[in-house]
């Protein structure tokens, strides 16, 4: 809409939104949902908020808490496949799948909550559990005390539908041409299982996992007409990917630089190494010997 992008059509970098939206409208919005944003408790479940989210705080005037879903990629790629047709590309959905995640990473923060697609619907009740555990201790850490784990893993086993989810079986009706490539396939499952395995705070393992766009992801959104924002998207991979050329030759220049010198300091241990072997052999090191043992004997006496 206002930012010139679509769900399927992401911006690449962050959006300005302050100097998007007009004024007047953001008033508007912000007495519209005034009753949302001071005195209910509400939820909006959209995988959108990852790209307007600070759109949101500029009406709201607060920042509502966070509760992310994470979900394997593939499985997410071959949804999108499943619901949009043979014209579309498992890479596709990978990179909307990256991108998200990392438009998230900027905004994630610590008291947030990380979820795990996966177990979620799991057929095993004990990862089940594990959810709705998470979930009822980040709530009363929401202010919501009277919420217990018992209450979230009933609503949760009333509410979610395993059955409903297809995306494995529509990963096996992918015709050649449109599956995904391996580098941005195993960059995505890395990140993924990074994140999914972390202990601990997972929002600050996630915040990590996705701040980055990796070269394999601007390659793929430069070779395709998949980003909003028009032809201004594609100056801005150039940018990026030059500026990560520029980061990886700094980096290998500072590794030559450090070789050099560990090579230097190496070399100069070994010259005073062979120099205290030349004085422990000479004779005056052996003449002298019995004098520095008297010594030794006389100063641990004391």
């Amino acid at each position: 809409g206002l930012a010139g992008c679509a769900w399927d059509r992401p911006p690449l970098l962050e959006v300005d939104w302050a100097s998007l939206i007009p004024l007047a409208r953001l008033e508007n919005a912000r007495a519209e949902f005034r009753l949302q944003a001071l005195d209910r408790h509400w939820v909006d479940k959209d995988p959108r908020l990852a790209l307007t989210f600070r759109a949101w705080t500029h009406i709201l005037l607060r920042r509502p808490p966070l509760v992310v879903m994470l979900r394997d990629p593939a499985e997410v790629a071959a949804s999108l496949y499943s619901r949009n047709g043979a014209g579309w590309q498992l890479d596709r959905g990978l990179v909307l799948w990256y991108l998200y995640n990392h438009h998230l990473a900027s905004v994630v923060q610590p008291g947030d909550l990380l979820l795990s697609y996966g177990q979620l619907l799991s057929p095993d009740a004990q990862s089940r559990d594990a959810v709705a555990d998470a979930l009822a201790v980040w709530l009363h850490g929401q202010s919501f005390d009277g919420v217990s784990a018992h209450q979230c893993s009933t609503v949760l086993n009333h509410m979610v539908k395993p059955d409903l989810q297809r995306s494995s079986a529509a990963l096996g009706s992918v015709p050649p041409h449109s599956q995904a490539s391996e580098p941005l396939l195993a960059l995505c499952s890395t990140a993924y299982r990074q994140v999914a395995v972390a202990s601990g705070d997972a929002a600050s393992r996630f915040v990590t996992c996705f701040q980055d766009l990796p070269q394999v992801v601007l390659q793929a959104f430069n070779s395709h007409d998949w980003l909003g924002l028009g032809p201004s998207a594609h100056s801005q991979i150039s940018q990026l990917q030059n500026a990560l050329v520029e980061q990886q030759a700094n980096r290998q220049q500072l590794e030559q630089s450090f070789s050099t010198h560990l090579d230097e300091h190496r070399a100069l241990i070994r010259a005073q190494q062979e120099q205290l072997i030349s004085l422990q052999q000479s004779l005056s090191w052996r003449c002298t010997a019995p004098l520095r043992r008297l010594t030794a004997r006389l100063r641990s006496s004391r």
